[in-house]
């Protein structure tokens, strides 16, 4: 299995319209994967999901870039960065965090790697992918900027009608989940085998569980033996799901106005989004379309990575060669609600 390495990593400042924005920093990967016979460049900008990582975009990344090499026409290039107070972003700045968080501060994160790396010069087109509190992001940073992104494929992303306000506070399952989560082991080993006996981590594709345990744990910096535990705290990821009671609302009211189109992933099985919101969502952007995959949890990329990948592909056919016009066979867009 061919692995995927970063090509550079950058420390840039969070965004400067945000709290904190001369103290906090965001740690941003770049993977380039020139073509032989490539002239022009596709940009991807992946967000992650809350008290996740950057990394765990790998499998879809390496499936992305060997599914277009039979294609040979253009070169990719992919850009993931970890949250402010996830993955490397968390110990870079875990002398400055906060006791609250913002949703909407992850979406001008993401407008700020866009601007800050330069990552739309000389491409053909920027495609977004998120999942869960990612795609919401990825919602909220194009309404906040219109055109800034070509695409956006956004995985079982948290979005609410304001009817939605009395109750989703008490009926969060991530945020009752997230107090519970084991915050010590005695190896990355030791957390690996932990993880595979879990019913939880049995339904992720095992690659997915590898680059967790590799790639979402730190050594505890006062330990003289091998523990290591979460780079994203108990704590951060409580304070992500908790704080912020608006940001769910203003992406699902932005739909209407955004001006990328729009490929939804959602779950049957999603303890998040019922596939009755799910068509609502769907409804609201003016190009949309919806894929909903059976037997399959919140966690769509890293239980179905091969669907994920699936759908970009599409979103690239569609919006990015169907609009340029050379770079790939053209796959017109069918506004259907595909059952996968």
């Amino acid at each position: 299995m061919s692995t995927i390495i970063p090509t550079s990593t950058y420390v840039i400042p969070v965004s400067p319209e945000t709290h904190r924005s001369t103290e906090q920093k965001l740690v941003v990967n770049r993977y380039v994967d020139p073509a032989a016979k490539g002239n022009s460049t596709i940009c991807f900008l992946f967000c992650h999901a809350n008290g996740y990582h950057k990394e765990l975009w790998h499998p879809i990344m390496r499936r992305l870039r060997d599914n277009s090499r039979d294609k040979d026409r253009y070169d990719l290039e992919l850009w993931a960065f970890d949250c402010r107070n996830q993955g490397d972003s968390a110990i870079v700045n875990e002398d400055v965090l906060d006791d609250y968080f913002s949703w909407n501060d992850y979406a001008r994160d993401a407008l700020q790697v866009v601007d800050a790396c330069n990552v739309k010069l000389g491409a053909v087109a920027l495609v977004g992918v998120g999942h869960s509190f990612g795609g919401t992001a990825l919602v909220l940073a194009e309404s906040l900027r219109p055109g800034t992104f070509t695409s956006l494929v956004s995985v079982d992303p948290v979005l609410f009608p304001d009817f939605m306000r009395p109750y989703f506070p008490r009926m969060n399952p991530l945020a009752a989940a997230s107090k519970k989560r084991r915050q010590l082991w005695a190896s990355h080993d030791a957390a690996l085998a932990s993880f595979l006996q879990k019913p939880f981590y049995q339904r992720w594709d095992p690659e997915m569980v590898a680059i967790y345990a590799r790639d979402g744990l730190r050594r505890v910096p006062s330990s003289l033996t091998e523990e290591v535990t979460l780079k994203c705290t108990r704590d951060q990821e409580q304070v992500t799901f908790t704080y912020d009671q608006d940001s769910f609302y203003d992406a699902f009211n932005a739909l209407p106005s955004l001006a990328a189109p729009v490929w939804f992933m959602f779950a049957d099985k999603s303890e998040v989004i019922t596939p009755q919101m799910g068509e609502l969502i769907a409804s609201r952007p003016p190009v949309a379309s919806a894929v909903f995959l059976r037997d399959t949890g919140h966690l769509v990329p890293m239980e179905k990575p091969d669907e994920v990948v699936r759908v970009i592909e599409r979103a690239v056919r569609t919006d990015v060669v169907g609009r340029l016009g050379t770079l790939l066979e053209t796959d017109g867009r069918q506004d259907v609600r595909a059952k996968l």
